[in-house]
């Protein structure tokens, strides 16, 4: 997503596909934080089409996330090959509110969305869509329709 288009950026759709993967991998993955990344076709950025679970490699998985390195390359390099874009980042928060911690805007990517899933008791209570600006995390509405 070119970054003229990403800055004007205010709403995006989520297929229900990709919405029900996304609550399928936090549930079966808590109490840890799960991970992946959220793809789309290089025509409909904004329209989220597919999402690919990866790997919580981090040292504490119940409050932190990193994404494996080596499962990322790989898909980097399946995308690479298509006409689909990796336009963002989802992951899960277990017990806490569906919102960027000060942990995620630190090691935030430039040019990418954050979905974050709050997980309450192991069932998801909410989905919210992040970018990140200068500073600080701007929400992003979701297009249920």
């Amino acid at each position: 997503m070119g970054g003229d288009q990403r800055a004007r950026l205010t709403m995006v759709s989520i297929q229900p596909d990709v919405v029900l993967a996304i609550r399928q991998h936090a549930e079966r993955d808590y109490p840890n934080e799960c991970c992946g990344i959220l793809i789309a076709s290089s025509n409909s950025p904004n329209i989220i089409s597919r999402s690919h679970p990866m790997t919580n490699v981090h040292e504490t998985p119940h409050n932190r996330y990193s994404v494996d390195p080596f499962e990322l390359m790989r898909l980097e390099d399946e995308l690479d090959e298509s006409t689909e874009l990796m336009v963002g980042i989802y992951h899960s928060h277990p017990d806490h509110p569906a919102r960027p911690s000060s942990f995620d805007l630190k090691y935030a990517w430039p040019n990418l969305l954050y979905a974050v899933i709050g997980v309450q008791h192991g069932v998801v209570e909410k989905i919210t869509v992040w970018k990140l600006g200068d500073k600080e995390f701007a929400e992003i509405m979701i297009d249920e329709s």
